[in-house]
């Protein structure tokens, strides 16, 4: 692999990711890379869904490393409800699992997760892992809407975990982080998945 700037950025991210990582707790770049890759290629088929055909879609990428996605049309926003797309609804589901498991038994706290956590309607969290470039770390949180200060409570559901890392970057996976992004032409990609 040439050694570019690119690459250089990746892996210093990757490492600075990885030293950092928090223990513990629902990430969604702990997922499969299988279910990551098939998340990200859902995600990707949508975007381009939404702004109406290949060549109306301007950004379609999702890195399945960090499962950072982006989607821009070229005439218009495109229309889709953000909780419902596919990485944004998994990454909610994981954490409203990972929320009732810590609750054990506890019946108020298992209320309090559904109430937070209502995954795919309008009443979700807002997800923090749209970027604008494929390279971008996102940020991995949720905030609960339903909080109108900023003052944290136990009522926040602010996981931030924007310095965990993504699986699979330590050692010798280094040497393919050019080959770790699913951003390739949105006509080449839509071909792809039809082809599946």
């Amino acid at each position: 692999m040439r050694f570019t700037f690119t690459t250089g950025v990746l892996t210093l991210t990757a490492l600075a990711a990885t030293a950092l990582a928090s223990s513990g707790g629902w990430n969604i770049t702990h997922l499969p890379v299988g279910e990551r890759k098939t998340l990200c290629a859902t995600q990707a088929q949508v975007c381009v869904l939404a702004c109406g055909s290949p060549e109306l879609t301007t950004k379609a990428f999702c890195n399945y490393t960090t499962m950072g996605w982006g989607c821009a049309c070229k005439d218009k926003t495109p229309e889709y409800d953000t909780y419902n797309l596919p990485v944004v609804g998994r990454d909610c589901e994981g954490f409203a699992k990972d929320c009732v498991d810590k609750c054990k038994i506890e019946p108020d706290c298992i209320s309090k997760c559904r109430d937070t956590w209502q995954c795919h309607t309008q009443n979700a969290p807002d997800s923090y892992l749209e970027v604008d470039s494929v390279d971008e770390m996102p940020a991995y949180k949720f905030v609960n809407k339903s909080r109108t200060d900023k003052a944290k409570s136990h009522t926040e559901v602010e996981k931030d975990d924007s310095s965990a890392a993504a699986p699979g970057l330590a050692g010798p996976h280094i040497a393919s982080l050019g080959a770790v992004f699913l951003s390739v032409p949105v006509a080449a990609l839509v071909a792809g998945l039809l082809a599946l």
